[in-house]
């Protein structure tokens, strides 16, 4: 979490993420989510924490904050508030800056899933690189570079646009 009192842990095998109080080092709640969790990343906000579940092809999204949260001086461990289906083996996270999109690396369907974290549901499927692996989001936010593992290239997405705006050959295998 942007605060740092709280991580969240995507445990594949398992199929759940674990809540972390960081600062008394302890596991405070396990949440269960979809299939071969791989990552679990929070929204700047803090409001938001996005799983990619690469078994089956998902995306859940847990929320913050429900019921009687911090202005009761209670902290409730976050919920599932929906698991959206999205593309074949998602894996990397990158959330823009406002909290408001998600793009999810798709590694075997080459492409990148763009989810409206607003509305809960996927925006769009683009098509970029073999086997995209890893997301980099400018610290503006208004683009992520795609490495497409099997292309030996990058690709440009424009977020605002939620498009391609280029790719790149590069180096051989880009992790």
């Amino acid at each position: 979490s942007a605060d740092g009192k709280r991580g969240y842990v995507a445990n594949s095998a398992s199929n759940n993420v674990s809540v972390l109080d960081l600062e008394k080092r302890l596991v405070i709640s396990t949440i269960r989510v979809g299939t071969g969790p791989g990552k679990a990343a929070v929204s700047p906000d803090g409001t938001i924490i996005v799983v990619s579940n690469r078994g089956d092809g998902t995306v859940s999204l847990l929320r913050n904050g429900m019921g009687a949260g911090p202005a009761a001086g209670i902290t409730l461990p976050p919920v599932v508030a929906s698991t959206i289906p999205a593309c074949k083996a998602p894996e990397d996270i990158a959330i823009t800056p406002d909290s408001a999109r998600a793009f999810v690396s798709c590694s075997e369907s080459n492409q990148v899933a763009s989810i409206d974290l607003k509305e809960s549901r996927l925006n769009a499927l683009l098509d970029v690189g073999k086997t995209p692996l890893h997301l980099a989001l400018k610290p503006d936010g208004g683009e992520i570079m795609v490495s497409n593992f099997d292309a030996d290239s990058i690709s440009t997405i424009e977020t605002g646009t939620i498009d391609v705006a280029a790719s790149f050959l590069i180096g051989s295998k880009p992790p």
